[in-house]
């Protein structure tokens, strides 16, 4: 319920947990997120769009749960939607095994991860070892179960809790890439 959300909302506020200047949205279903996803990022246009291991998360598993309800998210998002996508024009062997993979008519689409690995000589590449190599930082690293449950706790539930989640896991990509 939106009451509920908003409470959760306030109790991360509270807990420094969501830093100051980030709004945070409340969608209904996974379709109005989506729908809300794509209206975000044709209001601001970014020329580029980056995400840690790109494919099998952030932008990629957003065009994975889009194309199960329907939504073409890469189109949709791209900076002309009336025009089929690389993607939707041939099979792109070589940019899923050395580049994003994903493509996005206008917009360049950089898979952080992969950059990353080509630069830095590390025995795990996860977010939180290449923020450590690169940043000097370390990062918490939460199941998706752990922040599932948070996300539905009542504000009791949130002691102690302090940050870790993707606002600032979004902050730490724009400052690895700046860095790096």
């Amino acid at each position: 319920d939106a009451d509920a959300a908003v409470a959760r909302v306030d109790a991360l506020a509270r807990l420094d947990a969501i830093p100051n200047g980030v709004r945070v949205h409340h969608f209904h279903d996974e379709r109005a997120l989506l729908r809300g996803f794509i209206a975000h990022v044709l209001a601001r246009d970014p020329d580029v769009l980056c995400g840690f291991e790109i494919q099998g998360a952030s932008v990629g598993y957003l065009r994975d749960r889009a194309a199960k309800l329907g939504i073409g998210l890469l189109r949709d998002v791209s900076r002309a939607a009336s025009l089929p996508g690389a993607a939707e024009r041939q099979d792109d062997e070589y940019g899923r095994l050395h580049a994003s993979g994903l493509h996005v008519t206008g917009r360049i689409v950089i898979n952080l991860w992969r950059v990353l690995r080509t630069e830095l000589k590390l025995q795990s590449y996860t977010m939180e070892a290449c923020a450590r190599a690169v940043l000097r930082r370390r990062l918490p690293r939460f199941t998706h179960r752990t922040l599932s449950r948070w996300a539905c706790a009542n504000d009791d539930d949130f002691n102690g809790f302090n940050g870790g989640g993707g606002v600032r896991g979004g902050n730490n990509g724009t400052t690895v890439i700046a860095a790096a």
